[in-house]
């Protein structure tokens, strides 16, 4: 990968690189190691993927890249871009709220889109949600877009950062107020991840962080 970026950076100024992670594996406490797709986009002229592999150690308090190997690979398409999302496919459910139907995730659009259904059950209303989450092939980037039953609607951008996702949403409300937020999505294993939401806004004003909670895959569903 060092010497795809090398090249391509010093020939191509304006270069875009799009890194996918398809795994990251402790392998002790202090080394782990990450495979996945590093696909550089010059200005003008192909895009060129490689496939990686990249071994860390721990040195005190920060982590050092050890090895890292690459070879050529074919362009990734977009459900090899959506590849690291692929453990939240199925119907899960936060447990402590057993009135509220699973949310179901579930690939679509000859795999190429994610769509999760959500239904929420309040005290006097009923939500009914869609987001498509999918890959962005001009902004190189898995982004996502959001309906609800109430007339809401919205769009967010995921970024990775090993077992977290950052989620920056951006929201239009059926009053017309905009929402924003930074939510975290953090992989505990395959069948739960945590969910928190924080530097919210509405209409600009700065809003309460939401508590981190668990969410459980349903058993059978995946």
């Amino acid at each position: 990968m060092q010497k795809l970026l090398a090249d391509n950076f010093q020939q191509n100024p304006g270069v875009k690189l799009a890194i996918t992670t398809e795994e990251i594996k402790q392998l002790t406490p202090d080394v782990k190691v990450s495979r996945g797709f590093a696909t550089v986009t010059p200005a003008k002229g192909a895009a060129t993927t490689t496939r990686y592999t990249l071994v860390k150690v721990r040195k005190g308090d920060h982590w050092e890249i050890s090895q890292m190997n690459e070879r050529e690979a074919p362009p990734l398409n977009a459900y090899a871009k959506l590849a690291a999302l692929e453990w939240l496919v199925g119907n899960v459910a936060r447990q402590e709220r057993k009135s509220n139907r699973p949310v179901q995730n579930q690939l679509g659009g000859r795999q190429n889109f994610l769509v999760r259904t959500i239904h929420v059950q309040g005290n006097e209303t009923t939500t009914d949600g869609w987001e498509i989450i999918g890959w962005d092939p001009v902004r190189q980037q898995i982004r996502s877009w959001i309906f609800d039953s109430n007339g809401g609607f919205g769009e967010t951008i995921w970024v990775n950062n090993g077992d977290d996702w950052l989620i920056r949403a951006s929201n239009v409300l059926p009053d017309g107020s905009r929402s924003t937020a930074e939510n975290v999505l953090t992989k505990v294993d395959d069948n739960k991840f945590t969910w928190e939401s924080q530097n919210r806004t509405l209409n600009g004003e700065p809003q309460p962080s939401l508590d981190k909670i668990e969410v459980q895959r349903v058993a059978g569903s995946q």
